[in-house]
């Protein structure tokens, strides 16, 4: 019975995708590493995300749903596996009447929201979790309409030099295509010189000279 019974695992995981959360547990075996009761799932979405996604803020992907770690009780709670818990803790944040701090922040910057949310989705869902943070402390400390301005380039600047950096570590490795996608990402945030530059290298390596042509001749408009 203990042997049955002594090896229950929980934990939670994030989709970047639609911003849902859910709760998992199994038991495994002690010592024989024999899974015997298999996974069971229980929602566990909090209001602000489920706003988010009603309220057309984070967008949708046409891709199967993803899940991003928070955590487990077995495993090493500083693991790179646990990103996504960099992301949930700023959702998670309350004022002093236990309310979400972001729903306020909507209120308070409602077309900066519209740009906002998307950018913190589409880092999220290439798992660029630790610019994601930075970004959302940044965010917290608006006051002005000037904040607000600063921010907006900050915002653009910050996720398109992560997306960059991203593509071009995978065009180092010679993941071409994954390299085009990454940098295509990037351009759809903001048009900038470097997604261009980068993207332009990517494609001449596909000998796809033309688009290669047209990515270099579009970089020198952002110089």
């Amino acid at each position: 019975m203990f042997l049955l019974t002594a090896g229950g695992i929980q934990g939670e995981e994030f989709s970047p995708d639609d911003f849902t959360r859910r709760l998992f547990s199994y038991n495994v075996m002690p010592f024989f590493g024999i899974v015997v009761r298999g996974i069971e799932y229980d929602d566990s979405t909090r209001p602000l995300e489920a706003t988010l996604s009603a309220g057309g803020f984070i967008g949708a992907t046409n891709k199967p749903k993803r899940w991003h770690l928070i955590w487990d009780d077995v495993s090493n709670k500083n693991s790179s596996d646990f990103n996504a818990k960099l992301l949930v803790d700023y959702l998670d944040l309350t004022n002093k009447n236990h309310q979400s701090v972001w729903i306020q922040w909507n209120d308070n910057h409602p077309k900066l929201a519209i740009e906002f949310w998307p950018v913190i989705a589409e880092l999220a869902r290439e798992e660029l979790y630790l610019d994601v943070a930075d970004i959302m402390e940044r965010a917290l400390s608006l006051q002005t309409a000037s904040d607000a301005l600063s921010f907006q380039t900050f915002l653009w600047n910050r996720a398109c030099g992560a997306f960059n950096k991203k593509a071009a570590d995978a065009l180092e490795t010679n993941q071409l295509q994954e390299a085009v996608r990454i940098y295509s990402a990037s351009l759809k945030i903001r048009p900038n010189n470097s997604a261009f530059s980068g993207r332009s290298d990517a494609y001449q390596a596909l000998g796809k000279l033309e688009k290669s042509a047209a990515d270099l001749k579009s970089a020198a408009q952002y110089e």
